[in-house]
């Protein structure tokens, strides 16, 4: 990434209807320079009537901003020739069966090897600019993500259009999901909901906790297929889309997905094995389609292994 140059906004709230509107959403909505995606990223610093001030602050009329921001990194993406295994595709959309352990789009530390660079070499026309949808250049198509080493049924629109249809179908919680999962133990009941709020761990950043007086709106329906000794084999199907949603959730009714070593030991049985959560089923609408169409991405060679051991 090449040196990024710095720049100065200075700007006066003079607009009455901002009334307990977020930092964060003004600079976005009101002054418009980049999406709201983008402002941790490119925001150095902001001082709200003479004083540094967090994204999270509610901003009144009178107020006097001035916002020190960075233009955009500059990441050349590369197109790389990575297999991927297709279950659908048409014009407007390709839906795949993600295989454990590649990372959807690229990030801090992952600029290669990402579904993101395969999409690239397969579709020379995918889309790249900022879009409507709140696109980035850094992941053109993506609409909705699965964590690095779950696997399953994931789909990207081929272009802009699409993108603004697909995603306005996540955003308003359309979409209709299904995972597969093995975890240790059982649940106390062979079926429920876990309705547990999530926010981000202040003791590890890489990590989500429950709480029961804030945080995210977070559902998880979940009902036991089987279970055969010390694990057993669930149908999760998330009403929200929370990062690490469901992985918390088990783990919050002592459940953890086997194999998920950021939420729970590994396993004396099975100590080397790797997380198993496998996105199986997705319905939503295609563009131009009125009707729901699921798609599902068969079970993984290592849940039929896993399953026929325990038995």
């Amino acid at each position: 990434m090449k040196n990024r140059k710095n720049f100065i906004i200075k700007e006066k709230v003079d607009d009455e209807s901002v009334k307990d509107l977020r930092l964060d959403v003004y600079i976005a909505e009101k002054i418009g320079f980049c999406s709201r995606s983008q402002l941790k990223s490119r925001i150095e610093k902001i001082i709200l009537n003479g004083k540094e001030a967090k994204l999270s602050r509610h901003v009144e009329t009178g107020d006097e901003l001035i916002i020190y921001y960075t233009d955009p990194p500059e990441i050349n993406l590369k197109a790389e020739n990575i297999k991927l295994n297709i279950l659908y595709e048409d014009n407007n959309v390709v839906v795949i069966d993600k295989q454990q352990g590649m990372v959807v789009h690229p990030a801090s530390g992952h600029y290669s090897g990402t579904l993101v660079n395969a999409l690239l070499y397969h579709y020379k026309n995918l889309k790249v600019e900022t879009g409507p949808a709140g696109s980035s250049a850094l992941r053109p198509g993506i609409v909705h993500r699965l964590d690095k080493d779950t696997s399953g049924v994931l789909i990207v629109a081929k272009n802009i259009r699409a993108q603004e249809f697909l995603a306005e179908q996540f955003r308003n919680r359309e979409v209709r999901k299904t995972y597969l999962a093995v975890v240790k133990g059982a649940p106390s009941k062979l079926e429920g909901m876990v309705t547990a709020l999530l926010i981000r761990d202040p003791f590890h950043r890489k990590r989500f906790r429950c709480s029961d007086i804030k945080g995210k709106k977070a559902l998880t329906n979940y009902r036991v297929l089987k279970f055969a000794g010390r694990y057993s084999f669930i149908v999760l199907r998330p009403k929200t889309g929370r990062t690490h949603q469901l992985r918390v959730h088990m783990c919050h009714i002592g459940c953890p997905v086997l194999g998920d070593n950021l939420y729970a030991r590994k396993d004396s049985n099975y100590p080397d094995i790797s997380m198993m959560l496998h996105a199986y089923k997705l319905s939503v609408k295609l563009p131009g389609e009125s009707n729901m169409t699921t798609f599902r991405a068969p079970l993984p060679l290592r849940f039929k292994k896993l399953l026929s051991e325990i038995e």
